[in-house]
């Protein structure tokens, strides 16, 4: 989407970013693996990888940062 010249998160101090305050399109920064497009909370392309290994380690019961990405 950002190759094809869309922004994923407006700015809150740019223009779009105010309009969309504005009219109440977003209460609060977009959770981590959504963002908004067009007013409308959507996947986020390049974070919902990650939150779904999360969130399979959670399901197996294991925790997330116990040696599965290294801090490099």
């Amino acid at each position: 989407m950002i190759a094809g010249g869309v922004s994923l998160r407006p700015g809150i101090h740019t223009p779009d970013g105010k309009a969309a305050r504005n009219q109440g399109r977003m209460a609060g920064p977009a959770p981590y693996g959504f963002t908004y497009l067009l007013g409308q909370l959507v996947v986020h392309p390049d974070e919902v990888e990650q939150l779904l290994h999360i969130l399979d380690l959670w399901n197996q019961g294991q925790p997330w940062a116990q040696g599965h990405f290294s801090a490099t």
